[in-house]
C-alpha cells in the first residue's frame, strides 16, 4: 500500500501505525502535514504550467486566439489570468516547445 500524497494525514498516520509499527509524534504530524502541503503546491503549480503550454501550443498549431484554445482546453475563466501570464512568458522567449 505505502505513504502516498494523495491520502489524508488520518489515513498516513494509520499506515504508519498498523503496516510499519511507527507511532506519529506531534511532531512528525506537523511535518507530514507540512510536507504534504508543499508536495500539493508544486502539483498545483505543475499542472498551471501544462496548461498554459498547452494553450500556446494551440494558439501556434492552430493559429487562434488565447481565449479559443482556452475554451478548447475547457479551462475555467478563473484560472485563466495565470495561464496566460505563462503563455505571454513562452511568447516573449520565443519558445519552441517540443517535448
Amino acid at each position: 500500500m505505502g505513504i502516498t500524497a494523495g491520502k489524508d494525514l488520518d489515513k498516513k498516520k494509520q499506515i504508519l501505525e498498523q503496516e510499519y509499527g511507527i507511532k506519529m509524534t506531534k511532531e512528525m504530524e506537523g511535518n507530514a502535514a507540512y510536507m504534504s502541503g508543499i508536495s500539493t503546491y508544486f502539483i498545483e503549480q505543475g499542472v498551471k504550467q501544462t496548461q498554459g503550454e498547452c494553450a500556446y501550443r494551440l494558439m501556434e498549431s492552430l493559429t487562434c486566439t488565447f481565449e479559443k484554445a482556452m475554451e478548447i482546453l475547457r479551462i475555467p475563466k478563473e484560472e485563466w489570468d495565470e495561464c496566460h501570464a505563462i503563455v505571454e512568458s513562452l511568447q516573449n522567449a520565443n519558445c519552441d516547445i517540443t517535448t
